[in-house]
């Protein structure tokens, strides 16, 4: 609170004036008529003489330690000159101040003492005071030093801490008498007035905490941040037609102060004067002088409302304003590109979203926009590039590193899929991401050929969360196609359409299942229903299997046509020769 004070006094002590012992100058000289020196003091001067300079020495070399820190040398300098010239209120300061700076409150309490009684009218010796007191949480003694120093120092500083003192203990009344008492003395003051505000508003006493607002708008005509600042302060406390009449008559001598009309629209808006607070809003949304924050919460408020009301072509083009009169505001071009994506327009959100993310990437809400509208747009090398470039600024987030993949899986990188899923499955902190992640890797392993991985990974993912359609459907499938642990495969398949009796993926997946047993007729039935309720490929061609197994050999060509058509078979080279051949080909 107070050392910055003892800095200027380093300075003052190297000065020779500094070094003044109270019992200066015994050895007084006079001249007579004949201009004969006559020693006034007794035989013992010489001595006195000789320890005033080896304590003056002694303080001096103190005093080099001292600047250099080496306050355990300084101090032992500075007791020795201290025993020499016990008198010298400066070498009890600096013994003080050596203490403090050593921790030893207790000892720099004694010298400070000492100091101050040795001269009374020093206000730097009731700073060190001040110092010790305030360390050792004394708040009591720490007010009776500052009353003591406005007694003998009444400065704007000192009153402003005394103040301080009283909000210690607490007495808010007492630093309010400071407070006053200062503004008598000096003169209306900013700092005090906000000082008395946080304290009439902790006490509940709004009414007064606006006068003091008002004092300074009084004494300081013209000064808009002070109207500005009472305006805020009544709209905090409910006061809203007092603020606009406050904001509005400002307005009128200033005409140009965008803050202003930024303010008056948030009250405008409030008071349902919808009109009016659009004009403010576009006026000064267009100003590159107003801060750009005040803007972005003004922008929020008509965000949540537009979304709400389905209309948010109005607001777009406040974010529109925004983007052009602070284009290197990350927050505003990721405001834009929220209304973008909120219109379909996924490209071009995705654009303003990479700005935002060159000026801020710290922005993980941001790059996980990015790569959802990658997904969507199934554009599984920029996911990969967005994923990994986000990982730069969140090397620990498991999230980016199961999106990325994600993209190799879709980009049929196996390899790369595997190593990187499998990094990111060590930052899982979940159970259920790291389901996520074993489900992912079961299917990686698969398409590796690495069976037994794969089964491994499914059976951990079904371990943490026994319902997960998704692993229960892959893993079902896989074993159908490989023809391994059929009768886990049917449990699987029969939880499967169970949960979703309706979905074509999982009828066919147990349609499948059922296939691969050898019981055609029952999986006939499971892959019709899926074929009439989806247009996929590998789901037509598993029917038509099922068909010729079952003795409709012409049906079963017409949709294995059908599934060359649509495209998506697991392999367009065996469906050809059954084709041409009219024979089924496993």
């Amino acid at each position: 609170m107070f050392r910055n004070i003892h800095l200027i006094l380093v300075f003052l002590i190297l000065s020779a004036a500094m070094y003044q012992p109270l019992q200066a100058q015994k050895k007084k000289k006079k001249k007579d008529k004949d201009e004969t020196v006559v020693v006034e003091e007794g035989k013992n001067t010489n001595n006195e003489q000789l320890s005033f300079d080896q304590a003056e020495y002694l303080f001096s070399e103190g005093m080099k330690h001292y600047i250099l820190e080496d306050y355990k040398k300084a101090l032992i300098l500075f007791e020795e000159s201290d025993r020499l010239e016990p008198d010298n209120p400066a070498t009890a300061y600096k013994l003080a101040d050596t203490y403090f700076n050593l921790e030893e409150y207790e000892q720099a309490k004694i010298f400070a003492k000492k100091a101050r009684e040795l001269n009374p009218q020093n206000e730097y010796y009731y700073m060190l005071l001040a110092d010790i007191y305030e360390q050792e949480k004394d708040y009591k003694a720490l007010t009776e030093v500052m009353e003591q120093l406005v007694r003998i120092k009444p400065s704007e500083e000192y009153y402003f801490n005394l103040a301080s003192t009283y909000l210690y203990i607490p007495d808010p009344e007492k630093a309010l008498a400071a407070y006053d008492a200062c503004e008598e003395k000096f003169g209306t003051n900013e700092m005090v007035i906000r000082q008395k505000q946080r304290i009439y508003l902790k006490q509940g006493k709004i009414d007064k905490a606006l006068d003091e607002g008002q004092k300074l708008i009084d004494n300081f005509p013209g000064n808009t941040r002070y109207i500005n600042a009472q305006s805020q302060l009544l709209l905090a406390n409910d006061k809203t037609n007092e603020a606009a009449v406050l904001l509005e008559k400002l307005l009128e001598e200033t005409p140009d102060d965008e803050e202003t009309k930024l303010t008056l629209a948030r009250i405008y808006k409030v008071q349902g004067k919808h009109e009016k607070a659009d004009e403010m809003i576009s006026s000064a949304f267009e100003s590159p002088l107003v801060n750009v924050e005040q803007k972005i919460e003004i922008l929020r408020l008509y965000q949540q409302e537009a979304i709400n009301s389905n209309n948010v072509e109005k607001v777009k083009g406040l974010a529109a304003t925004i983007v052009e009169t602070h284009p290197n505001s990350a927050t505003a071009l990721s405001i834009y590109g929220d209304f973008l994506l909120f219109d379909q327009k996924r490209e071009e959100a995705r654009k303003h979203f990479l700005q935002a993310l060159e000026i801020d990437g710290n922005a993980f809400d941001t790059w996980q926009k990015v790569i959802n509208i990658d997904w969507e747009l199934q554009d599984y090398d920029a996911m990969i590039k967005h994923a990994e470039n986000a990982q730069e600024y969140f090397p620990n987030q498991p999230r980016l590193y199961f999106f990325a993949g994600l993209g190799y899986v879709m980009e049929k990188d196996y390899d790369m899929a595997k190593d990187i899923l499998e990094m990111g499955r060590m930052y899982a902190n979940t159970p259920q991401l790291i389901a996520q992640f074993d489900a992912q890797l079961g299917d990686v392993f698969h398409y590796l050929e690495d069976y037994e991985k794969s089964d491994e990974h499914y059976e951990k993912a079904l371990a943490i969360d026994p319902e997960n359609i998704q692993v229960l459907n892959n893993y079902a499938y896989y074993l159908s196609v490989r023809k391994d642990k059929l009768d886990k495969a049917l449990k699987m398949g029969k939880l499967l359409i169970e949960k979703a009796p309706d979905n074509p993926t999982y009828l066919d997946t147990y349609g499948w299942v059922l296939y691969a047993n050898g019981d055609y007729k029952e999986a006939l039935k499971y892959l019709e229903k899926a074929a009439q309720n989806s247009n996929d490929g590998t789901i037509a061609e598993h029917y038509g299997d099922a068909l010729y197994r079952t003795g409709n050999k012409q049906k079963a060509m017409e949709q294995w046509k059908k599934a060359l058509e649509a495209g998506g078979s697991e392999n367009e080279a065996v469906l050809k020769k059954k084709i041409a051949s009219g024979d089924l080909i496993e």
